[in-house]
């Protein structure tokens, strides 16, 4: 079993556990004796907050005061709103995503939060996948389709091409330069070409809008999902979206939030321009490559660089921009960087909060604090002073999940170095709503409706106790291990591989891995590192240090 490094937290970490233990028993004494002492004064990011479902954002302003008295009375610090689709038979009282009605209700929501010491966070969007009603198919998540065409001698004739989106047609034959026929494609959509002899084979690339949508959109917020490749596209839905915002001031919303990535497109329209500018060749040359085929170059070599390609996109295209974007609005930026196809590290340290996830239950011996690490890595590493986490998500079924599982997966996310935990969650549900109230599809649920409501203050408290004392320390990682993130671009699978955090063989199967573990099972607490973040590391009086972390 995964147990703790001998090696945390210079805040003295390692004392922690006897002492909330002590509170735990005492609670009364020990508040007593914490106005007296060093303890940090608790604020509302000290406690842990939940995910707030509105279905079908069908809410009332007494509805939002009681259940925000509720949580709090429980010992949260603050929701996460989010706008999902609504309840069968209760249309009637569904309320239109960011319409004036909605944007008042949420300005409600805040400001009884903060009445209450609570806070409030949002996704820029309902559901998850950022889009909504107004993504156009030009701004829209799309893939590449890679048509490989033999032809033979002579004349070469297309006519279906006609509103299509066709990035480039080359020719290949045997170890031939290649022949870019793409300016051969007429108005009408037709394309004609003499082959010069045997052994020629046209590559069609086209771009191919995907046509999913955001997951679990609330009413008013269905729409195309965006391509979070695109530079242009990110910049389209930010200001179309603050347009739609214009009656929620600004700072009213501490941090936008970016659920993890469950997007499959796998391309941009300008994707040839960027790989061209990034890689130092050009992409058309090596069409062949691309498709696995022999020709155009070495094939391992090419997917790699497109795959490092589509990783620096998001990056710099999607999730810098989403930062930039929220610190406009007065707030902060919380990301989920898991499932993409990019780098972790350095997406996670693009937020101002990483977050990290926990999915379904975990075993005794897995091996969870090493992948939790990824985001905490980086926030280590950028000098990001909140780690969080989604929490509890099918930990098991509807009402089933104790507060004894919900312990020991807290102390799994304190051992990963998350300070900052979000349960996954709480659903609004109307007085007098028969049991067991609204619900959303997936648990935990943390509602007053769940026997463990009743006890559920106690856990809270010990969450809190340690989450005042991690975020006031500093980080204290004895190693710095370099991610070789290069060698997963080189392997197997799609242009796209996304890497999940609830199937982890793209880490445990690596060297990485048993690097990892082993250093964990020897006591020591580590911190990864990326070519990026590695950047910003200096070497000063022989220890390597990054923003306050030293190694």
């Amino acid at each position: 079993m995964f147990g703790m490094p001998a090696r945390t937290c210079r805040s003295g970490i390692a004392a922690v556990w006897a002492v909330v233990a002590m509170a735990a028993a005492t609670p009364g004494a020990w508040a007593r004796g914490a106005a007296e002492s060093w303890w940090p004064e608790v604020r509302a990011e000290h406690r842990p907050w939940t995910r707030w479902w509105w279905p079908g954002s069908a809410v009332t302003r007494e509805g939002i005061a009681r259940q925000l008295r509720k949580l709090r009375e429980a010992g949260f610090g603050g929701v996460e709103v989010t706008a999902i689709y609504g309840v069968k038979g209760q249309e009637r009282r569904f309320i239109p995503y960011l319409s004036a009605q909605w944007i008042d209700v949420l300005l409600f929501a805040a400001r009884e939060a903060e009445r209450l010491g609570m806070g409030l966070d949002m996704p820029p969007g309902s559901g998850w996948r950022t889009g909504g009603p107004f993504v156009t198919a030009k701004h829209a998540s799309a893939r590449l389709k890679l048509t490989v065409m033999p032809v033979r001698p002579g004349a070469v004739q297309l006519d279906d091409l006609l509103g299509r989106d066709i990035q480039a047609i080359v020719a290949f034959a045997g170890e031939g330069p290649p022949v870019d026929l793409t300016d051969r494609i007429r108005p009408d959509g037709s394309f004609r070409w003499e082959a010069p002899g045997e052994g020629w084979t046209l590559y069609i690339a086209e771009l191919e809008r995907t046509g999913e949508k955001v997951k679990r959109a609330g009413p008013g917020g269905e729409g195309l999902a965006i391509d979070v490749y695109s530079r242009e596209a990110a910049a389209y839905f930010f200001r179309e979206y603050e347009r739609r915002l214009a009656g929620l001031p600004r700072g009213t919303v501490r941090a936008w939030f970016h659920d993890s990535f469950e997007y499959t497109g796998n391309w941009t329209p300008r994707f040839f321009e960027e790989f061209r500018r990034r890689r130092g060749y050009d992409l058309k040359a090596h069409l062949p490559a691309l498709a696995g085929r022999s020709g155009g170059g070495d094939p391992a070599r090419v997917r790699a660089d497109v795959r490092a390609t589509l990783a620096e996109l998001h990056l710099e295209h999607f999730v810098e921009p989403l930062t930039e974007w929220a610190h406009r609005r007065g707030g902060l930026s919380r990301n989920q960087a898991h499932g993409s196809p990019g780098n972790w590290l350095d997406l996670y340290a693009a937020a101002d909060i990483p977050e990290t996830e926990s999915f379904g239950r975990l075993a005794q011996d897995s091996p969870y604090p090493l992948i939790g690490k990824f985001a905490s890595s980086a926030g280590h590493l950028a000098g990001r002073r909140l780690i969080s986490s989604e929490s509890f998500t099918w930990l098991d079924e509807h009402f089933q999940v104790t507060l004894a599982e919900m312990k020991r997966l807290a102390d799994q996310f304190f051992l990963a170095g998350v300070n900052h935990m979000i349960y996954h969650g709480t659903a609004y549900s109307p007085p007098g709503a028969r049991w067991p109230g609204w619900l959303f599809y997936a648990s935990t649920q943390v509602n007053p409706r769940n026997p463990i409501w009743r006890d559920l203050p106690v856990l809270n408290a010990y969450i809190t106790r340690c989450q005042s004392m991690l975020q006031a320390g500093e980080p204290d990682a004895g190693v710095l291990l370099y991610w070789p993130f290069h060698d997963l671009l080189d392997g197997q699978g799609e242009i796209g591989e996304h890497y999940a955090i609830n199937r982890i063989d793209w880490f445990t199967k690596q060297p990485i891995g048993a690097a990892a573990e082993r250093l964990w099972r020897g006591g020591w607490a580590l911190d990864y590192v990326s070519d990026r973040l590695l950047e910003c590391v200096e070497l000063r009086d022989g220890v390597l240090r990054a923003g306050t972390s030293r190694y």
